[in-house]
């Protein structure tokens, strides 16, 4: 039954769909995608500390989920951790680590609400998939930093399938909103066989 929740992940058609799969899947989440392999936090982590992100700076950490990727960041040295999921039973898995000062529900398809000051770091790990976070989703969360603020995020093999997802950060960079700071095709979920690129952007404008 596991299996068949991350088979369907890369399924999904709507919103609803998006939220009812991880209602069922919140408590078994973790132990699922950890013995598929699960790379793509750590090499986002690694990546954002390479590029000299600030280590005691609110982050925040969009679709944070079970707070697995959290736990990966504060391991990296990050140490103000706020997040923020669409799923009320992904966020009590996450509020249970007790790693996050601030966990937001927000439907990462509308405007980030809860936002009342920009983050000179950003998080977005699995997040941009089919039936998840948009492609001009990319641009929204630009917005929400820091001029000189990084954004770590991954795209799956399934994600680079749609060509909106890279047209809009090359849009982003020709208009001389960001430029690419990182970018790097590896591991995501070996156990299954899917890659992933991790890229940061830095908001230069």
């Amino acid at each position: 039954m596991a299996q068949q929740f991350l088979n369907n992940a890369y399924h999904l058609d709507s919103s609803a769909a998006t939220r009812s799969l991880y209602k069922d899947w919140a408590a078994s989440y973790e132990e699922e995608i950890v013995e598929n392999g699960y790379a793509s936090p750590v090499r986002t982590a690694e990546a954002l500390v390479k590029c000299n992100a600030p280590l005691d700076v609110p982050l925040l950490d969009i679709g944070c989920g079970t707070g697995l990727s959290g736990v990966i960041l504060q391991s990296a040295g990050f140490t103000e951790l706020q997040g923020s999921d669409f799923s009320p039973e992904m966020l009590a898995e996450a509020k249970a680590k007790g790693i996050y000062t601030h966990l937001h529900q927000a439907d990462l398809n509308d405007p980030f609400e809860f936002v009342t000051e920009p983050f000179a770091v950003i998080t977005a790990i699995g997040v941009f998939a089919p039936g998840h976070a948009l492609p001009e989703t990319i641009a929204t969360i630009v917005e929400l930093l820091t001029v000189g603020g990084l954004f770590g995020f991954s795209m799956n093999d399934h994600t680079l399938e749609n060509p909106g997802y890279m047209a809009d950060i090359n849009r982003l960079i020709d208009e001389r909103v960001v430029r690419v700071r990182w970018q790097e095709y590896g591991e995501h979920l070996p156990g299954i066989g899917l890659n992933s690129v991790i890229m940061v952007l830095e908001r230069i404008a």
